[in-house]
């Protein structure tokens, strides 16, 4: 599964690689506007989750963030957030029993995340899909040890993985490949 950002040229460019591999991926589109445009851009690829983005979520405005839910849930998908902010942003947010996934920032040096395991201890009462963002420190951790360190967590159920170059994103398969054909 893949992680879209809602822009007009990445759902352009999604098309492209749709239309000239034959492959459909499977997405998460995190937006921070109309749902339903969103889903729109990405109809070529098989959408199963659309995420509010942080920028609407850190400002903790829950009537908007309940409305956005709403749009989500009318499009029959699973409903997410995403917050920068986990251990000040979940507490707020926790009653609100239409999310059912959230990406937050979290690897082993708590880079972006000052309290990961107060973050993991609020997920898991939230009893989400909890996907994991930043778990290679923006390129400042050892992929081998962020890879495993994320990958070894029973409460992250999914990787957001950004990579910064080409040779990044080489090693970064290579070691996932590895680690899962091991397991």
């Amino acid at each position: 599964m893949d992680q879209a950002l809602d822009v007009v040229f990445i759902a352009e460019e999604m098309g492209l690689v749709c239309e000239r591999t034959r492959i459909t991926p499977t997405l998460i589109i995190s937006t921070w506007d109309k749902s339903e445009k969103a889903v729109t851009r990405f109809k070529s690829s098989k959408s199963k989750m659309v995420l509010a983005h942080a920028s609407l979520v850190n400002h903790l405005n829950t009537s908007l963030i309940k409305r956005f839910l709403a749009h989500i849930e009318n499009l029959d998908l699973i409903l997410g957030i995403v917050t920068h902010n986990p251990n000040s942003v979940l507490p707020k947010l926790k009653h609100i029993d239409k999310i059912k996934a959230v990406m937050v920032p979290l690897n082993y040096a708590g880079l972006f995340n000052d309290n990961v395991e107060e973050t993991l201890r609020l997920l898991r009462e939230m009893k989400v899909v909890v996907i994991s963002k930043k778990v290679l420190g923006a390129d400042r951790l050892p992929i081998d040890k962020a890879l495993q360190w994320a990958l070894s967590r029973p409460e992250i159920d999914s990787l957001a993985l950004g990579v910064a170059s080409i040779s990044e994103a080489e090693q970064t398969l290579n070691l996932a490949y590895n680690i899962v054909c091991k397991v």
